[in-house]
């Protein structure tokens, strides 16, 4: 139930924050409210094979996902930084955070989807619980 609630609550954030505001989408301040509601979103959908990572003590896919997060979150503001300087700095603060849930979406899901390195029961693991009683137990 978190991923579905907090997308819910991110999108609901992101609407309120303009009604409160009375923000139009062609104001800086609106389009970096918008890109860091999508970066929210991608690190919300990042997060369950994060923690996955962390159950299974993949300690090194952590480290790794985290390191190139972060280092890509520093080029990404170094180069609109030095090389945009006309750009909001709302903007950049938004795209770097894009930045970072991108990376880490995209490094938790490549692993675990190439690498199947998990089991059903690791993702679900109350449903197998449930049926391993029912079989056990109940026969």
């Amino acid at each position: 139930m978190t991923l579905p609630l907090g997308i819910i609550i991110t999108l609901a954030a992101c609407v309120f924050v303009f009604w409160w505001q009375d923000l139009s989408y062609s104001s800086p301040y609106a389009q970096a409210i918008l890109i860091n509601g999508f970066a929210c979103i991608a690190e919300l959908l990042a997060e369950p094979f994060y923690i996955l990572s962390q159950n299974l003590l993949l300690l090194k896919l952590r480290l790794m996902v985290e390191t190139a997060a972060t280092l890509l979150r520093c080029m990404t503001t170094y180069i609109l930084i030095i090389k945009r300087t006309d750009m909001e700095k709302a903007i950049v603060f938004a795209l770097t955070q894009t930045a970072y849930g991108a990376c880490s979406f995209f490094g938790c899901w490549g692993y675990f989807l190439l690498s199947r390195a998990f089991q059903s029961s690791d993702l679900f693991p109350f449903r197998y619980t449930l049926v391993y009683i029912k079989y056990h137990y109940l026969h």
